[in-house]
């Protein structure tokens, strides 16, 4: 593990609502720092997992640590992927997790869904960090952020051996229903469309 960052997160109780609201900080607090990172050119990889986690003298261990680098690696796009562990323990199936999660705020999707979409990009529910990309009251920041990205998204799909990552990468922005005036920065002409 070189360069990793692990958040973790104890619920007070074991009832399902707070394993539910842990779920929705931790997806909104992963989210913003995705975003960040992509309007800096820094692609975000990972997993969410649930389940059991030591930290003891600057090393952390344990099962669910494990299974959050074994999702790094299956995830492969920039992405951070949820542990089917996760639906099985706390939303039942795929969609009511990602319902019980995107519920939080009204009209914000924060995971996003394969159910919920007709052509969806992932076999697992994933981090919808592009949801930076709806917020109505900062709309010069979330402008010029879609420019930074779009551009790097254009420059990388020619960039040899990480082309494969930006294609993805444009594929999951152009499945976004983004404000017509965000959109329109995703466009054909600027951004990579199978």
């Amino acid at each position: 593990m070189s360069d990793s960052v692990v958040i973790a997160m104890t619920p007070n109780s074991n009832e399902a609502g707070e394993h539910i609201n842990i779920i929705k900080c931790l997806s909104m607090a992963i989210c913003s720092i995705q975003f960040e990172l992509a309007v800096n050119n820094l692609w975000l990889r990972g997993g969410i997992s649930y389940g059991k986690c030591k930290f003891a003298d600057n090393f952390v261990f344990g099962p669910a640590l494990i299974a959050a680098i074994e999702l790094e690696k299956i995830a492969i796009y920039p992405r951070v992927i949820f542990d089917k562990n996760i639906v099985t323990n706390i939303g039942s199936n795929d969609l009511k997790l990602a319902s019980k999660i995107n519920g939080f705020l009204i009209d914000e999707e924060w995971v996003y869904s394969k159910k919920s979409r007709e052509n969806a990009l992932s076999d697992f529910e994933f981090i919808n960090y592009a949801v930076y990309l709806h917020q109505p009251n900062s709309y010069e920041y979330v402008t010029d952020s879609a420019k930074k990205i779009a551009e790097f998204v254009k420059q990388g799909i020619n960039t040899l051996p990480f082309s494969d990552k930006y294609i993805w990468t444009s594929k999951y922005l152009n499945s976004i229903n983004f404000q017509k005036e965000v959109k329109d920065i995703f466009n054909p002409n600027l951004v990579y469309i199978d």
